[in-house]
């Protein structure tokens, strides 16, 4: 694995001397060859980004938790830039997509970009018209947040995947988690 922040260099390097890799705040990338993809003439490059960096975050989940084939009902917490990448790949795959949010300002654009269902986590009564009904759930949330109250969500043998990167400790009720 090559990291692309703050590691030593594997494949080499431009304009730099310290030895150190500095990934995506750096005016070059340090990877090998067989992870390059090359951006196709006339492709806008400010769609690159999210298209190579968001959308190949939430793609690999879905297509490791066999939503790639459709016929699945997954749910993405956090409607910021990751989960809308998220529910637009879920939906275009043939899934049925619960976006689920925090904020219930979220839902008219969440179904614009395909989310059949819209749950507000911070509603009880909305998280209960979702319990048990979902496959896949994709956690894009990266504050500091309970997974308990995600798990009620899940179908038996569902599975939740944690994106959002969070600095602090998940604590998680082993009860409701072994039920599944």
């Amino acid at each position: 694995m090559t990291m692309t922040y703050d590691t030593d260099i594997k494949h080499g390097h431009i304009n730099t001397d310290s030895g150190y890799t500095y990934g995506g705040y750096s005016a070059s990338q340090t990877v090998h060859q067989r992870y390059l993809v090359r951006i196709p003439e006339g492709y806008p490059l400010e769609c690159a980004g999210p298209i190579f960096c968001a959308a190949i975050t939430m793609y690999s989940p879905l297509a490791h938790w066999k939503a790639k084939s459709g016929g699945l009902k997954v749910g993405i917490i956090g409607i910021g830039g990751l989960g809308q990448m998220g529910v637009r790949l879920a939906k275009a795959m043939g899934n049925e997509v619960t976006a689920i949010s925090t904020s219930p300002n979220k839902e008219e654009a969440a179904r614009k970009i395909g989310a059949d269902r819209f749950i507000v986590s911070s509603d009880p009564e909305s998280m209960k018209t979702g319990e048990n009904s979902l496959d896949l759930i994709l956690n894009t949330v990266s504050a500091q947040h309970q997974l308990n109250v995600y798990i009620p969500l899940l179908k038996r043998d569902g599975t939740l995947v944690q994106l959002g990167l969070v600095l602090s400790d998940h604590l998680v009720q082993q009860m409701p988690l072994m039920m599944k």
